[in-house]
């Protein structure tokens, strides 16, 4: 039987909490959910999930993301939502894009029938991504 501490250990979730302050590339194998500050690019084999509050400043590339807060740079994902409030300020490329009334997207949009992850992971991230 797992202790309680071992099973909380081998979760791959990652999350910045508000007023937490990330300077530098961050990595997850798992999802990620920001609710502070990250200052580098962002990677995920999962999802992303930005929240109302938090700021990415740097470029995103994930399974999927929700963004309610704001992103400063380049996202490539296989699907993208803006929620109302939510902000990208950057290039999207992704397989689907949806937006809700008040999200803001300044950037260019390329929707392509398939998002290579493999291209765009670091190595160890895009094991398994087909």
């Amino acid at each position: 039987m797992r202790s309680r501490l071992e099973t909380l250990g081998g979760s791959k979730e990652t999350v910045v909490g508000a007023g937490a302050q990330v300077t530098g590339a961050l990595h997850s194998e798992g999802n990620v959910y920001l609710y502070g500050t990250v200052g580098g690019d962002l990677s995920a084999r999962g999802a992303v999930i930005i929240g109302p509050e938090a700021h990415l400043e740097g470029n995103l590339t994930c399974a999927s993301a929700v963004v309610a807060g704001l992103v400063e740079g380049n996202v490539a994902a296989r699907q993208v939502t803006v929620l109302s409030g939510g902000r990208i300020l950057g290039d999207v490329r992704a397989e689907q894009l949806a937006t809700e009334e008040g999200a803001s997207l300044e950037g260019v949009v390329t929707l392509e029938e398939v998002v290579d992850l493999t291209a765009l992971l670091p190595a160890n991230a895009a094991e398994g991504q087909e």
